[in-house]
């Protein structure tokens, strides 16, 4: 009976490719599955018989697979598969799933994730099944320990990739101080052989940036994200040859997307830089400013440097690569810079449409900075559609009042203003900003009433770095969520920058939303 009622429901008498289609939109979004029998494609194909066949059928579901090594989690594998015993002919469940899956794939560009935690070593037989699929891997994705990664690199000594087009690799150690640099005779096998990679997303405690290194990876490269840091008392770092974003921006004439850390102490040996000049690099995310002095950058739309010391380096940046045409700025400032810095700064911008800015705490107070004096002349950043700004929680609520008088001042253009007021509930110093007093709130009801999306954040939840742009332009950032933090000269800055940033880049370069 349970057949015959089977036959009546209307989903499954659609045609099988509208099946197939609809399975395939139950994927997660970022093309990452994870296999589960509660997930897709696990529990679509356990439905009825009917759906198996098109879920067996439809070779976009079995071209990816995201795998924890140290996850216990049951995968449900035998139930879709019928192979209870087959699993124990496998020295790992993973080398199983990549066999019974990608085979599924039927040409598809294929994907793998794999995340180790560390603890024990990973199988050979996992590097032996992934190299037998090494013509169709489109993309890899691995969190590794060490001494794991430096096993990958010796197991793809001779192994090509010609299909990859995205590696992203990703060396925890660097959450302590006492793991050892990678060593100088791994040669970046995986890299060097991927003749058509695009995008590179490499963090690993002391790279060794060099020339050498560099010679080793693809001229195709399109974005590149690099933590380069070097520490100022780690004596076995090897030395920089070069300036490291010289090297970077003349390696690769193609490269578009560039997010490097990098220490002042790597700057500081090139007091007087050759300046490089790169016409194909559109978005530039570093978190020094002095890192301009080297370039000039005639096309570049979007600029992100968590936070400006010297505000004189960024407009001689603006002044002389003429890049008129940037959409996107982000900055973190101090509370006591000269307004007419800034002045001058947004003034070399006549198209910046979107801008952020986080004011933090002068030492000594009080704060000089009067950002509602800037802001409130619209003939600087005319053409400003987003706004976000962070201020230190004693600004409120005085600042309310300025914020709803700044947006209706700039209402021709402005679509989007959000205030965000530092709330650290950990900070026994910072008193909690008091919450928009009603008189307020109604007045950012007729904003948003008016197509505005203006609004006041007080919650420490709702997090100024978790802002989401929604940039304009060729590179299509939108629902960006750009990262606003200052950056300090110490490991554990560092590991906390670049933990807040790894989401972002994640969804928005390796995923490759905007390089296609």
């Amino acid at each position: 009976m349970f057949t015959e009622r089977l036959t009546h429901v209307p989903a499954l008498s659609l045609p099988f490719e509208l099946i197939s289609a609809i399975f395939v939109l139950c994927l997660p979004r970022r093309r990452r599955v994870r296999p589960h029998p509660l997930h897709a494609p696990l529990n679509l194909a356990s439905v009825c018989s009917h759906w198996r066949a098109v879920a067996l059928g439809t070779p976009e579901l079995w071209a990816s697979i995201s795998w924890e090594l140290n996850d216990d989690i049951y995968y449900g594998i035998p139930q879709l598969f019928d192979s209870d015993g087959a699993l124990l002919d496998f020295d790992h469940p993973l080398v199983a799933l990549m066999n019974s899956w990608f085979p599924r794939a039927s040409g598809y560009p294929l994907s793998i994730s794999v995340f180790h935690s560390g603890n024990g070593s990973v199988s050979n037989s996992i590097w032996t099944a992934m190299s037998s699929y090494c013509f169709d891997l489109g993309r890899i994705e691995l969190t590794l320990p060490v001494t794991e990664f430096e096993a990958f690199d010796r197991a793809f000594s001779s192994i090509p990739f010609p299909s990859l087009t995205t590696l992203s690799i990703r060396v925890p150690d660097i959450e302590t101080d006492d793991v050892p640099p990678i060593a100088d005779d791994v040669q970046f096998n995986s890299i060097a052989h991927s003749s058509s990679l695009e995008v590179l997303d490499f963090r690993a405690y002391n790279i060794g940036l060099d020339t050498h290194r560099l010679n080793l990876l693809p001229h195709t490269l399109r974005a590149i994200h690099l933590l380069c840091w070097i520490p100022y008392t780690d004596e076995n770092m090897p030395p920089l040859t070069a300036d490291p974003l010289a090297l970077i921006l003349v390696h690769f004439p193609t490269l578009e997307v560039l997010h490097i850390l990098i220490s002042l102490f790597a700057l500081a040996g090139y007091p007087n830089p050759q300046r490089v000049t790169s016409t194909s690099l559109k978005m530039l995310i570093v978190n020094n400013e002095d890192a301009l002095n080297h370039l000039t950058l005639p096309n570049l739309l979007h600029l992100h440097i968590p936070y400006i010391r010297t505000p004189s380096v960024l407009h001689s940046f603006f002044s002389h690569s003429q890049c008129r045409r940037l959409s996107t700025l982000a900055i973190g400032i101090s509370g006591d810079l000269d307004n007419d810095a800034l002045i001058g700064i947004l003034s070399l911008l006549p198209e910046l449409e979107s801008l952020s800015l986080e004011v933090m705490d002068p030492d000594p107070l009080p704060a000089t900075f009067n950002w509602e004096t800037i802001l409130f002349r619209v003939d600087l950043v005319p053409r400003l559609r987003t706004l976000a700004i962070q201020l230190p929680s004693y600004h409120a609520p005085s600042a309310y009042e300025l914020w709803i008088e700044l947006i209706q001042a700039r209402k021709a253009t402005l679509r989007r203003a959000h205030l965000f007021m530092e709330n650290d509930d950990d900070d026994i110093d910072m008193p909690s900003p008091s919450p928009p007093y009603p008189e307020i709130k109604a007045k950012l009801g007729a904003l948003v009433m008016s197509g505005i999306d203006a609004r006041i954040i007080t919650n420490p939840r709702e997090t100024f770095f978790e802002f989401d742009f929604g940039l304009l332009g060729p590179i299509d950032l939108q629902h960006a969520r750009l990262p606003q933090l200052h950056f300090g000269e110490n490991v554990e800055e560092l590991v906390e920058y670049n933990e807040r940033v790894v989401n972002w880049w994640r969804r928005r370069v390796v995923d490759g939303e905007y390089l296609e």
